[in-house]
């Protein structure tokens, strides 16, 4: 696939940045680089499932090298191939899983592929079975029936306690002071 419309690549491959992806990938062993594009492309969707589940595709010792050869032949952004990273071998039967990309868009595709067995975007050759799936928020209804969820929705916004007329907002958030001493005995 063709690269984007971008004249330099991103400046992404540093030795600082080097050794915080080395860092990142010694304390997450389900380390694949994932960069699949929206729109439902299940063929790339496809490809990064294969790399998850079953290590199916291109291997390199770190994701900075990954990310470099990719630059090298003039791939960018969403066009860089899924790659296992390392000694990563796949998914097992009894592994969990912990998603945390805030945008919802495009993990709803890798975790419907991932969870729902009724997933019907391209054939799988083998769907592993999680002892637990956890995200960082709710991605969407459908798949809340298979993912456990960190962090609830906030029904409230601080912006609240800055303008205190809305009439949603927790009783705390818009009280004011009731003087402006500062001190009991003053």
């Amino acid at each position: 696939m063709g690269g984007t419309r971008r004249r330099n690549p991103p400046r992404t491959t540093s030795r600082a940045s080097s050794r915080r992806c080395q860092r990142v990938c010694e304390l997450a062993p389900c380390a694949a680089l994932l960069r699949h594009g929206s729109r439902q492309a299940w063929d790339r969707v496809a490809k990064a499932y294969n790399v998850l589940v079953d290590a199916d595709g291109a291997n390199f010792t770190d994701p900075v090298k990954a990310v470099r050869d990719a630059y090298a032949h003039n791939v960018f952004d969403e066009f860089i191939a899924p790659a296992a990273i390392g000694d990563y071998q796949g998914m097992r039967d009894g592994d969990g899983v912990l998603c945390f990309n805030f945008r919802s868009d495009r993990v709803r595709e890798i975790l419907g592929a991932l969870l729902e067995p009724g997933f019907d975007g391209f054939p799988r050759a083998r769907v592993p079975r999680f002892v637990a799936a956890v995200g960082m928020t709710r991605y969407s209804d459908e798949l809340a029936p298979f993912l456990d969820v960190m962090f609830r929705p906030i029904r409230w916004c601080m912006c609240w306690a800055l303008s205190p007329r809305q009439p949603d907002a927790p009783s705390f958030a818009w009280r004011r002071p009731r003087s402006s001493r500062t001190s009991p005995t003053s």
